[in-house]
């Protein structure tokens, strides 16, 4: 049986045996500790219910009827970085240390670019955060990740590694939706344009020739691109008109 006590502190979970074993059991397929399939699974029924409400239609799940899982549209859970390194490890037969080592063999970058590449798009890490697991710099973060979104949906290996990644992802606890966007940082001192050098590259421009277009010296798009400096407003919405696409798209690494 299951209970609870729940204070302005702490929320104490009691299981019975026989569901302790089970979560335990479940959460040693997942690589998972216990109490994070807990806290997923909670996560997830929460946005079900929550995904319900705000589409009238589907309500059967508040009135008691069960509906398949196609019914809802809600967002999916996120790996936790731990999650995405183990797999990474696993997928490319590389210890965590080879990785992030030194060397240039192509391996090992692939491997750190994959790693890149999944900590920002589906862990939801900025390049900063993801650069810490790395001990690289933002903008190299950027750079890696750049490199596979490109390769993303054609035959090149990578691009099934991610595949094969993200169905492990989803393995169990999370349905294979969308993933929410990460949560933005306000900032009083302006943007950080973590998308700014994938957008220009895209657009097959030069740094030289952004500049030019978005009426800013070069070397304050150098600046930017790696991230040392931030943007106000006004050069945000000169920097997407010069490249034709939604300001946001600037401050999202995706």
């Amino acid at each position: 049986m299951k209970q609870h006590r729940a204070s302005t502190k702490e929320t104490v979970l009691v299981l019975g045996d026989e569901l302790e074993q089970r979560v335990a059991m479940a959460a040693r397929r997942l690589g998972v500790e216990p109490a994070e399939f807990i806290v997923r699974c909670l996560e997830r029924r929460c946005a079900q219910v929550l995904d319900t409400k705000n589409h009238p239609g589907n309500t059967g799940e508040l009135n008691g009827q069960t509906h398949g899982e196609a019914t809802y549209r809600g967002w999916a859970i996120r790996p936790s970085e731990t999650r995405v390194v183990r797999i990474i490890e696993e997928l490319t037969h590389m210890p965590i240390e080879q990785i992030l080592g030194r060397p240039k063999a192509r391996a090992p970058v692939e491997a750190r670019s994959m790693l890149a590449y999944l900590l920002t798009n589906d862990a939801g890490l900025s390049p900063v955060d993801a650069g810490r697991i790395l001990h690289r710099r933002s903008a190299t973060v950027n750079r890696l990740s750049a490199s596979v979104e490109q390769i993303i949906g054609t035959d090149d290996a990578r691009s099934e590694l991610v595949a094969h990644a993200r169905r492990l992802f989803r393995n169990g606890i999370t349905s294979g939706k969308r993933y929410p966007p990460p949560p933005r940082r306000p900032s009083t001192s302006g943007e950080l344009l973590v998308g700014l050098r994938v957008r220009r590259r895209m657009s097959n421009l030069t740094q030289p020739q952004l500049a030019a277009r978005a009426g800013i010296a070069r070397e304050t798009l150098s600046r930017l691109e790696r991230l040392k400096r931030r943007a106000q407003p006004e050069t945000v919405k000169a920097l997407a008109r010069a490249l034709n696409v939604a300001p946001d798209r600037l401050t999202d690494s995706r």
